[in-house]
């Protein structure tokens, strides 16, 4: 039986003509949780956000599904008032953004890490592979590790920051660079080692709670899950769901090994996580099978070879036509690049769309 997935998906309401972010998300929550849609609607950190999380899934249809019928919803909504839904991992502009009100964890959050609350204009896609066993949890952190440059490469969505190219495939990487935690997590050499380190992170600089480490993966705090955390939003629910498909795959495979590789050193997978949110996989990435900085065709074939292993049944035509055009370097910045080309209206034009990409 598939081993079961789900993704988490961040958003903000922009202004259509300006694609300035607009504090609004507290006035269509109520409307969205009316709907009764499968998953979970909350609001964010900012009032110009609002997060969806799939239900349960098993199977890619499950998944786009759900996906799709929330950001039709979402922009359905938005349109008749003059906005868009920016599905970037950073809005095009960032306006003037107020904390969601009347919620205290968000207030907290806001007290501990001062003026970067407000700059906290970040959307990401976290995917979420259930694991049962808590032991194989944390196994999963440390089989994840090595891939997340890569990860990164193929998710990279947030080219725009101020009105400006900032030449970054994920600009929102440079951003969660500055938080207590980042990125590339600890080793763990089991799951003791990794609660005692878990505790021992807690209060200390901005991680009030383990909800607040940032790392690129880590082990859900509610959830029997492993959750990846290094990837931008991406552009269509299709592309979200290929990419997760991929991280279960690379789960499933390296829990069936009997032997862990030994651990590559941080500093390198640090180097390479920059080096990806810099230029996606267009100027080389990190090779986990070879530990080289070299040409991302191997590395994202052997990941495309695990789905095909691991999908029960035939891989969906819709995902491996995703995935073949992010391993053409066709990421989403590359693609709101283009857009851009038609000015302002052109990308906002582009924004919508693709929330209306694959939607009955």
């Amino acid at each position: 039986m598939a081993r079961s997935f789900g993704v988490e998906e961040e958003f903000i309401l922009a202004d259509a003509e300006s694609l300035t972010p607009v504090n609004v998300a507290h006035d269509v929550i109520d409307h969205l949780l009316a709907l009764r849609l499968p998953g979970t609607i909350t609001t964010e950190f900012l009032d110009c956000q609002i997060e969806y999380a799939t239900g349960i899934c098993t199977t890619a249809e499950q998944a786009v599904d759900e996906l799709s019928a929330f950001r039709l919803a979402l922009q359905s909504w938005a349109e008749p008032r003059g906005l868009v839904v920016v599905p970037s991992g950073t809005p095009f502009l960032t306006g003037n953004p107020r904390l969601t009100p009347a919620i205290e964890r968000y207030q907290l959050i806001s007290d501990d890490v001062g003026i970067l609350a407000g700059e906290h204009m970040v959307n990401g896609m976290h995917v979420h592979v259930g694991i049962d066993n808590a032991a194989d949890r944390v196994r999963a952190v440390n089989i994840i590790r090595p891939w997340l440059p890569l990860l990164l490469g193929l998710s990279a969505n947030s080219p725009f920051w101020q009105g400006t190219d900032t030449g970054f495939h994920s600009w929102r990487t440079v951003h969660q660079r500055r938080w207590t935690t980042n990125g590339i997590p600890p080793i763990y050499v089991d799951e003791h080692e990794h609660e005692r380190m878990r505790k021992r992170m807690i209060g200390v600089g901005a991680t009030r709670s383990y909800n607040t480490a940032n790392w690129g993966v880590r082990v859900s705090e509610n959830l029997p899950t492993v959750e990846l955390r290094i990837g931008d939003v991406q552009l269509t629910a299709a592309t979200a769901v290929s990419l997760a498909l991929v991280v279960r795959a690379l789960v499933d495979d390296g829990l069936r090994r009997a032997d862990d590789e030994p651990p590559e050193v941080h500093h390198v997978l640090d180097a390479e996580l920059w080096h990806a949110g810099r230029y996606g996989i267009e100027n080389g990435v990190y090779n986990p099978l070879t530990r080289e900085h070299a040409d991302a065709s191997k590395p994202v074939a052997h990941l495309l070879q695990l789905l095909a292993e691991d999908y029960d049944g035939p891989v969906p035509a819709f995902v491996t036509d995703e995935l073949a055009t992010l391993a053409a370097g066709r990421d989403g910045a590359t693609r709101q690049r283009e857009a851009l080309a038609g000015g302002v209206e052109g990308l906002s034009a582009f924004y919508r769309d693709r929330m209306h990409e694959g939607a009955a």
